[in-house]
């Protein structure tokens, strides 16, 4: 998709010029009607939409204030791409910057946010955030932000376009999300309704070993394996971006080397809820090695499919099986290979296992499908944006 737009008198502006950095205090809420109050963790990263908030009469001690048609903004660790639009009045944290025009017939409030969540204005917050463990961005930088600015009923016609595909992605993600609740129903019963007797996964793996401790290096040399870490499994599923690399040559008979069929397992991070995390390996093509930080299943294939497996592990029952052996120790949280090798899971005969797996790839590709979808609207949002805010005409 091309999106071309004449620029010749649209203006260029500074964020601060034509943006107010709002900072009303409300000591007292519920004078004004305000029953929300919104935390960092209730903006979902890249979704405009605010759809989780608490109650203010759960306590809070956020005083800054939130009126609908507002744009908030997360400061604090802004790679997380944290922006969304009010549609209700509340109170925020003040890790939360809340953004409107300074003259709404010079900028117009609908097409803030999307401003505000444009790679070039992530940019500067990036560039400009500062603080190892929490990093901010700072208002004085984000004012610095210039941008062309084209005239209000431009505005109109684009912000018009840019909300029509972003209401009609939320409605794709919508589908996509209660798709995935009746996935998760569906596995949930498909693994443990069933006849067929629990068995020990030391009975059913044929190891579960641990990864290699080498140091690893952004830059490929020639016959240098990649190495997979805790970001490239984190979210379920085998990622091949972000990768390090062995800075030596291995081949696939190194004691490290992933093949498919696979399962890695995140075993130990700061964060307790990383950990237990699982991804099957289903592709591969050149050697490729995994991070000590990682456990590697691989089943007697006779007994256990690896794909079933997946689809165990993945279920809500398996999970509270395994969340008490993640345990705490010098800050971080760690499984280990002793108490998932105690674990058990129901273990129907091969033909049943293929059967399942079969039901569930129909649902998996239908979701994808749906996926898709969303990410095509996003990056045709994505494309305007880029001609709005990329110097280009």
């Amino acid at each position: 998709m091309t999106f071309s737009i004449d620029k010749s008198d649209w203006r260029k502006v500074r964020f601060g010029d034509v943006v107010s950095n709002v900072n009303e205090v409300v000591r007292d809420p519920s004078a004004l009607d305000i029953e929300r109050s919104v935390g960092l963790e209730h903006l979902d990263p890249g979704e405009l939409a605010v759809t989780r908030w608490a109650a203010i009469e759960e306590g809070t001690s956020f005083t800054r204030r939130v009126q609908s048609g507002q744009t908030l903004f997360g400061k604090r660790r802004s790679y997380q791409r944290k922006t969304a639009y009010a549609t209700f009045n509340a109170i925020c944290s003040g890790d939360i910057l809340v953004f409107y025009p300074k003259d709404p017939q010079v900028l117009l409030p609908e097409l803030l946010p999307f401003i505000a969540s444009s790679d070039a204005f992530y940019n500067v917050a990036l560039r400009t955030s500062a603080g190892s463990l929490s990093p901010r961005t700072r208002w004085s930088d984000l004012a610095a932000f210039e941008f062309l600015l084209p005239s209000l009923a431009e505005q109109q016609r684009i912000a018009d376009l840019l909300w029509a595909f972003e209401q009609h992605r939320q409605s794709v993600r919508a589908v996509e999300l209660r798709f995935s609740t009746a996935e998760m129903a569906w596995t949930e019963r498909a693994v443990w309704d069933n006849p067929y007797p629990e068995q020990a996964l030391s009975d059913l793996l044929d190891s579960c070993n641990y990864g290699l401790s080498d140091r690893c290096v952004t830059d490929q040399g020639d016959g240098c394996p990649a190495v997979l870490r805790i970001p490239n499994v984190v979210q379920g599923h085998c990622s091949f971006h972000d990768l390090r690399f062995l800075p030596e040559a291995a081949d696939s008979s190194h004691p490290a080397a992933i093949r498919e069929g696979d399962f890695l397992v995140v075993r130990t991070n700061g964060n307790p809820s990383y950990v237990g995390i699982g991804a099957l390996v289903e592709q591969m093509q050149e050697t490729t090695l995994f991070a000590s930080y990682l456990l590697r299943l691989r089943t007697m294939t006779d007994r256990l499919l690896p794909s079933f497996l997946a689809l165990c592990w993945g279920t809500k029952k398996f999970n509270q099986r395994l969340r008490p052996y993640v345990r705490s120790s010098a800050g971080n949280y760690n499984l280990s290979s002793s108490s998932i090798l105690g674990l058990s899971i129901p273990c129907p005969p091969l033909t049943e296992q293929l059967r399942v797996v079969a039901e569930f790839d129909k649902f998996t590709g239908a979701r994808r499908e749906i996926a898709a979808n969303e990410r095509a609207l996003k990056e045709s949002a994505t494309v305007v944006l880029e001609a709005l805010l990329g110097g280009r005409s």
